[in-house]
């Protein structure tokens, strides 16, 4: 029999050939079936025992044969699961390798430095950390897609310093910081503009050259 089987089965109907027996060849007969159901030994039984024994012993013998089928059948689905998971894990393991290779390539693309000659804004304030702050890479590409000649390192540098702050803030939006980059740059252009000549006064040439 089944060495690792914790129970067995019995009926009612056992109970016919049962109660025909003496209290002794009852009792022999029931340690007689836990022997054969645990250790697989015949039990060595009366006569009338043994009639009993063999009746009670077909029931036993199916019932186990059924229950070592359906514990084949579940260390077979075990083991197709265990490599189905397994692949499945392997999969998932290089497709976020994968990803995290793509990732990394795009975040290093080159987008080409503008202008450093803008002054940025004072330094603010603050300690709190941006909860998704932009990588160089992204404001990078940005800044190319707008063509505003924003250094991304300066904003990058800037903003890493301070925490990714506005003021007293967190900073909400970093593309929103770019464009105030953008007007501030612009005007302070407008500020340094040369002045344009004055033509209605009279003008003095010296035409010796």
């Amino acid at each position: 029999m089944i060495e690792d089987k914790k129970s067995f089965v019995m009926y009612t109907s056992h109970s016919v050939a049962v109660r025909q027996l003496s209290r002794e060849d009852a009792g022999d007969l029931f340690k007689g079936i836990f022997d054969y159901v645990e250790h697989g030994m015949y039990p060595e039984l009366s006569e009338a025992a043994n009639m009993a024994f063999i009746f009670i012993k077909d029931v036993l013998d199916r019932n186990a044969e059924k229950y070592a089928r359906v514990c084949q059948q579940k260390a077979e689905a075990g083991r197709r699961g265990g490599v189905a998971s397994g692949k499945a894990r392997a999969s998932k393991s290089k497709q976020t390798e994968h990803d995290s290779e793509k990732e990394y390539e795009k975040e290093n693309e080159s987008g080409g430095e503008g202008d450093s000659d803008i002054t940025p804004p004072s330094p603010l304030e603050g300690g709190r950390v941006c909860e998704n702050p932009p990588t160089q890479g992204q404001i990078e590409r940005y800044c190319s897609e707008r063509g505003n000649n924003i250094d991304p390192a300066s904003f990058f540098d800037y903003y890493s310093s301070n925490g990714w702050m506005v003021g007293s803030n967190k900073m909400r939006d970093w593309r929103a910081a770019v464009r105030e980059w953008e007007r501030r740059k612009k005007d302070e252009k407008q500020s340094v503009a040369p002045s344009q000549p004055d033509y209605s006064k009279p003008q003095c040439f010296d035409w010796s050259l």
